[in-house]
């Protein structure tokens, strides 16, 4: 938006980069069904129950006061930082899980190999 470009440009490409169809579908309705048939962009937010009421209202909020683009940013980065947060959890959860899984294939490969020796030992 702070390259000049429409609201609904703006909208359509976000729809066609986000991975979740779900979301991608919420971003046509409110490009397609809410601004280009009128509505301000608060309003066609509004319409839509797929985000917070929070968000909704941050944006209905920046729009009438002419600030829409540096909250957009705002809730950009606020939402980035949930989710290197949420990887950050996923990954020191994770971490020794999988050290645990790797140790116990380690541990029965070894026993895999030392078991038949010591009975070969032990038949002699």
């Amino acid at each position: 938006m702070k390259s000049g470009l429409p609201i609904l440009d703006s909208l359509e490409i976000t729809a066609d980069a986000v991975g979740s169809s779900e979301l991608k579908g919420v971003l046509l309705r409110v490009s397609r069904e809410g601004i280009m048939k009128g509505l301000t962009v608060g309003e066609a937010f509004k319409r839509e129950t797929y985000f917070p009421r929070v968000v909704v209202n941050l944006i209905a909020v920046s729009e009438k006061a002419g600030h829409m683009e540096d909250v957009l940013q705002t809730l950009s980065e606020f939402y980035e930082s949930e989710i290197d947060s949420s990887i950050k959890i996923l990954v020191s959860f994770l971490e020794p899980v999988l050290l645990l899984f790797i140790g116990l294939i380690v541990g029965m490969i070894a026993l895999a190999i030392i078991i038949p020796v010591y009975q070969l030992v032990g038949s002699i």
